[in-house]
């Protein structure tokens, strides 16, 4: 325990600090005095519920006697993170309690985080001691249904993927990661977000240029999926929205069909990957996407959110797609789940008939 005791005199501020330590609990504790006045603030970070390849879950309180303005906390891979770094932040009362969720995280790479409080009248703000954590590493490798007899099909690059037949279709068991067009002509990786967000010529990319691709196929925008050459193997396409309804019908509709299609566990979805079982071998994986709208919304969803595209244009400016999330067992296709022509989204093949 340490304290800290500046000069004063009676009528000065008297200050004491102590910080102790429990099993996955720090308590930062602060309180001060003037006279026969005392306050106290309270800020209590911990545990840690979920530490996954991409995000981690906290546990935040704080207390104060004078409204506060905001709390939350900061993070960074340096040591001692400020306000002016990442951040996760909540407006408060007097007393705030609520479990954050950092995400899109490196992975394997130690974060520095501390809670703080920012106070409503002299909007000062007390920082928490610094705590690390370490991202878990990336595992690439997909977990298909053991039960079930699948095929394999290449790509132009010599990209082999599973296949499973699904009631009358058969379908790729993974997402495309080709960089040329069936012709052998090359797709441009555009790695720079504004590019993409204002370019109108086919074009694919990695999630946030992360070693991703191998594992959740490459992000492509509509053009590349309209290109009359075709992205798809030989004998093969990208569905039509029409192909994805028929697959949730065989599957029991829509509000069925998610479990069904979902890798199973929380290797790669974040949990708790509601109803996972991949009884059909599909194997789908939450590959995030591109918003190519706005260059500073960027990418998302990694984790938790599967979306795939559709052939099946909804207006000038954008197409249906089918999409899958990690707190649902829902299948939804169509409908208002259409994205922008310009998005970067996982690519799904079916046999031609």
């Amino acid at each position: 325990m340490k304290y800290f005791i500046p000069n004063c005199s009676i009528t000065s501020w008297f200050v004491r600090t102590s910080i102790v330590f429990l099993p996955m609990v720090l308590i930062f504790y602060m309180s001060s005095c003037k006279k026969e006045r005392k306050e106290k603030e309270i800020i209590i970070i911990g545990p840690f519920s979920e530490i996954t390849y991409h995000s981690a879950e906290i546990r935040v309180e704080a207390l104060s006697l004078e409204p506060l303005l905001s709390v939350g906390i900061c993070y960074s891979t340096a040591s001692n993170p400020t306000y002016n770094d990442l951040k996760v932040k909540y407006d408060s009362g007097d007393f705030f309690a609520y479990s954050l969720t950092l995400d899109e995280l490196l992975s394997n790479t130690t974060y520095h985080i501390r809670a703080f409080v920012k106070k409503q009248e002299s909007e000062e703000i007390i920082y928490g001691s610094d705590v690390k954590f370490t991202t878990l590493p990336f595992d690439t490798i997909k977990i298909f249904n053991p039960d079930l007899t699948y095929g394999t099909v290449s790509d132009i690059d010599g990209n082999t993927y599973k296949t499973i037949q699904i009631g009358t279709q058969l379908w790729m068991a993974e997402n495309l990661r080709t960089t040329k067009y069936r012709d052998g002509s090359s797709i441009q990786n555009i790695k720079d977000k504004y590019t993409w967000s204002v370019d109108t010529i086919g074009a694919y990319c990695t999630y946030d240029s992360k070693l991703y691709g191998a594992t959740f196929g490459y992000l492509y925008n509509y053009y590349t999926v309209a290109d009359k050459r075709n992205l798809c193997p030989i004998g093969w396409h990208v569905p039509t929205d029409s192909e994805w309804t028929i697959l949730t019908t065989y599957l029991g509709g829509e509000i069925f069909a998610g479990s069904k299609l979902k890798e199973t566990g929380t290797t790669h979805w974040q949990s708790p990957n509601t109803d996972a079982t991949n009884e059909t071998g599909f194997t789908a994986l939450p590959g995030g996407f591109l918003d190519g709208f706005y260059s500073y919304y960027g990418f998302n969803g990694i984790g938790t959110l599967g979306v795939w595209w559709s052939s099946t244009m909804s207006s000038d400016l954008t197409s249906l797609t089918a999409n899958l999330y990690y707190y649902d067992s829902g299948f939804i296709v169509g409908g208002y789940q259409s994205h922008l022509l310009y998005d970067g989204i996982s690519v799904r093949c079916v046999k031609d008939n």
